[in-house]
């Protein structure tokens, strides 16, 4: 293994360590805001601007990332409460300002003002529902600075001898007694759309 995979294994170890690791220490709270603003929210670029498909919050241009947020309803419209509580909460800070994404206004209007029952926490073990919030950082946080990098996303059966941002991942979750086959890995990957990975890969 040279140097530039170790490292790489390294840094995305830390990242994921941070990200996935929750620290018992902090408030439920502030562990849902630093999912807003690390996950959901991005500040927004000059284009976006212009657009008009932002909002401003404590005197910073934000804009709602659509594709990964459709990630993190799916998962709380399957049940998971914390990611109803990240999309709730996230909603929260863009409704002063209208809420232009049709999917995340339809699941507040009927969280919110509909009355729809109160999503239950979760229960002991783990199903693959309950883990969108786990691929939506793998997918969105954890694989497009290694692409940046230079790492080819996945490799293929030409390339097996050759390192993939997706093998670096598999590893670095290892690391951190998190198991995924490097198969896993890609299928998390995989499963957003291109634009999607185009999104989160311009973070």
């Amino acid at each position: 293994m040279n140097e530039m995979v170790e490292r790489a294994i390294k840094e995305t170890e830390g990242t994921a360590k941070t990200l996935l690791k929750k620290d018992k220490k902090k408030s439920e709270q502030a562990l849902i805001g630093a999912w807003i603003f690390q996950i959901v929210l991005r500040k927004a670029t000059i284009d976006e601007v212009r657009s008009g498909e932002v909002f401003d919050w404590q005197g910073t241009t934000y804009r709602y990332d659509a594709d990964i947020g459709h990630v993190l309803i799916t998962g709380a419209r399957a049940g998971d409460w914390f990611l109803d509580r990240v999309i709730c909460a996230a909603a929260a800070l863009m409704l002063r300002d209208g809420i232009s994404d049709p999917e995340l206004r339809l699941y507040v209007e009927k969280r919110l003002i509909e009355g729809v029952p109160s999503i239950g926490k979760r229960g002991r073990g783990r199903s693959k529902r309950d883990n969108a919030h786990r691929d939506v950082i793998i997918a969105g946080r954890l694989i497009p600075p290694l692409l940046d990098h230079g790492f080819q996303p996945t490799r293929n059966a030409a390339t097996k001898d050759t390192e993939s941002a997706c093998s670096i991942v598999k590893s670095a979750l290892a690391n951190i007694g998190i198991h995924l086959s490097e198969a896993a890995v890609e299928k998390v990957w995989k499963k957003l759309s291109p634009s999607a990975r185009l999104s989160v890969g311009n973070k």
